[in-house]
């Protein structure tokens, strides 16, 4: 009888095991599709730009922030830190052009806009001055939604990479709005009581303009 229990119980731990490798399995696999969404998204690029008046007295780094390539300016919050120690924030703000002052090596800094993040890493400081240009592969996307009497109308937009209905980028109740989006595809969804719209495959572009409106047919 013991023995028959024995490997009763031995034959329910084999399921067990199985179940979770399975799962571990799916994670895995649900990690992996949705690390290769977010890479379709254009992310911020630093290069070196050469340094010139706008460098003032006493500082040694200077950091333009970019929408896109040979763009216009745009404020960015920032994060600096010495790289790979993420515990020890130098600085933190919201400019357009950082004027700072670092020690020689290299660091790491966070950027934010309306609608997500990244991490630029690898900074190199050298002795003198240093400049640099990020161009954030930023576009802006302009929504608006018109109901069936023609009329533009309050609903609540959600914004998603294109097939990543869990990345939700943005949500926000109002009839007009303009957001900064990462060039690449999104979709959009539109929700109002119990109704609610879709459309995918929305293609913002790196410092350009993309006015959309979206109708019920």
């Amino acid at each position: 009888m013991k023995f028959r229990i024995s490997i009763a119980l031995i034959i329910i731990a084999m399921v067990f095991t199985a179940c979770g490798k399975k799962k571990d399995v799916e994670d895995s696999a649900k990690n992996e599709s949705t690390t290769s969404v977010q890479t379709d998204l254009q992310k911020p690029e630093l290069k070196p730009a050469t340094a010139d008046a706008d460098m003032p007295e006493g500082k040694n780094v200077l950091i333009t922030f970019l929408d896109a390539e040979n763009g216009k300016k745009i404020n960015i919050s920032y994060e600096i830190y010495p790289s790979g120690n993420r515990d020890n924030k130098l600085e933190s703000d919201m400019q357009n052009t950082v004027r700072t002052s670092l020690e020689a090596g290299t660091y790491d800094m966070k950027v934010s806009w309306g609608t997500g993040s990244n991490w630029i890493t690898g900074m190199e400081v050298q002795e003198g001055s240093n400049a640099y240009t990020v161009n954030m592969n930023l576009g802006t996307l302009n929504l608006s939604f018109v109901n069936d009497s023609g009329e533009k109308d309050n609903v609540s937009f959600e914004i998603y990479p294109t097939g990543n209905s869990e990345q939700k980028l943005l949500s926000n109740f109002q009839k007009d709005l303009m957001v900064l989006l990462p060039g690449g595809k999104y979709d959009i969804s539109c929700k109002k009581g119990d109704e609610s719209w879709r459309v995918e495959g929305i293609e913002v572009t790196a410092g350009q303009t993309l006015n959309r409106e979206i109708t019920i047919e």
